[in-house]
């Protein structure tokens, strides 16, 4: 757990290119059977119902673009207005609601090189909280503002370990999560492309770990739980117990040993607190107790 990968290109600023659908106002030519209309813009394209339908209310049928685009749904008179599927010939294809010829409301929009975004729209743009899934299987997911990511994490699965990176007003924060298929997980502050700072690891065995952290390893101040309910609070160095510290030995910190420890084990003078009222100053080499003597508090 002493690094991560970190993508290369960031999604601090992710703006998606996704092409407006203005609303389809076709002129009918002829009112009584289906035929080639017009859009006001000057595109061409052909109306699947009969050109009357285009007067009333509520209706629903396919309009295919001489451009190659078509839509298919529901329509008020001549404006795209409801459920529907817009597909785009060279970009992708959008289905959901529209209202007055736009995106709005949820909806889906699958791009050509299978992106794909689940979620809420507003006036022809990604508004409001949703799912974006890149090609490669990175996910954006939280609130979105006219296109740009705005809030919530970016996951990323490679190698069998899943990293979630903090967003917060379209910019990456220190914050991350990481999950390991073998190891347990992490979840704290990194700086460049190493663990740095504060953070908690949760390992596979039930063991935790959470204080200070550098470059991966456990260094300054920090305090590491067993499962089995014993806990070390105290200085770490290089991923190991080095200098002052307080081991307990069971849940409820009724028996401890307290001094100096030197890469996990006591090392030098301790006080072994047995109970509330027995105590005794311990001396200690290499992890092995080798002076015992009775203590009274000064």
């Amino acid at each position: 757990m002493k690094r991560f990968k970190k993508k290369r290109w960031l999604i601090a600023f992710i703006v998606f290119c996704v092409m407006g659908c203005v609303a389809i106002m076709p002129t009918p030519s002829d009112t009584s059977k289906p035929a080639k209309v017009e859009k006001v813009q000057s595109l061409n394209g052909k109306y699947g119902g009969k050109i009357a339908s285009l007067e009333e209310d509520v209706h629903s049928d396919k309009f295919t673009f001489d451009s190659g685009d078509s839509y298919d749904g529901k329509w008020s008179k001549k404006v795209i207005q409801g459920k529907g599927k817009y597909t785009y010939k060279d970009l992708g294809v959008y289905e959901g609601n529209f209202k007055k010829g736009k995106r709005s409301g949820k909806g889906t929009f699958i791009w050509n090189d299978q992106s794909i975004y689940v979620g809420q729209w507003k006036n022809d743009k990604i508004n409001g909280k949703g799912e974006y899934i890149f090609a490669d299987g990175g996910q954006l997911k939280g609130t979105f503002k006219n296109n740009v990511f705005n809030k919530g994490k970016y996951t990323l699965t490679q190698n069998d370990v899943t990293y979630k990176y903090n967003i917060k007003k379209g910019l990456l924060t220190n914050q991350i999560e990481i999950a390991y298929a073998n190891h347990g997980n992490y979840k704290g502050t990194y700086e460049g492309n190493k663990l740095t700072g504060t953070g908690t690891f949760t390992y596979n065995n039930s063991d935790n770990y959470f204080g200070s952290i550098t470059e991966g390893k456990k260094q300054g101040t920090g305090t590491y739980t067993w499962a089995s309910g014993a806990k070390y609070i105290g200085n770490w160095e290089n991923d190991m117990m080095n200098g002052t510290g307080t081991y307990y030995y069971t849940m409820d910190k009724s028996s401890s040993l307290e001094g100096n420890f030197s890469n996990n084990v006591p090392n030098g003078e301790c006080i072994y607190k047995k109970s509330s009222t027995e105590k005794y100053k311990t001396y200690w080499e290499n992890g092995n107790c080798v002076k015992v003597e009775g203590y009274k508090d000064e």
